[in-house]
């Protein structure tokens, strides 16, 4: 929030960059609406699974633009069904190596 409101200072634009899980997807967007400079809500083309079944709402797309959501708050919610279908499991995607960026222990 900081920084886009110093870049909104100097005329300049933002853009979030969201390809990331349900709660987190949530949050920029969110920072998104709260910021007069947005220009655009980045979004990954297909969340789905856990990403999507933590979200109060499911996002809405009116002519290539995301609408702002209607339920208060964050959006996001963590019940014990969720949290039994995707159980955390150490090791399983916390730390990953992609093409391009090995990480190591």
């Amino acid at each position: 929030m900081k920084v886009a409101a110093m870049l909104e200072s100097r005329g300049r634009k933002i853009a979030t960059h969201s390809w990331v899980g349900g709660g987190s997807l949530m949050q920029n967007i969110h920072a998104g609406f709260a910021c007069g400079n947005t220009a655009v809500l980045e979004i990954a083309p297909n969340y789905a699974g856990l990403h999507s079944e933590v979200m109060c709402e499911p996002l809405v797309l009116k002519d290539g633009y995301i609408l702002a959501p209607k339920v208060p708050g964050l959006g996001i919610k963590l019940t014990d069904v969720v949290k039994n279908k995707y159980p955390f499991v150490r090791g399983s995607g916390e730390f990953n190596s992609v093409p391009g960026k090995i990480l190591v222990d």
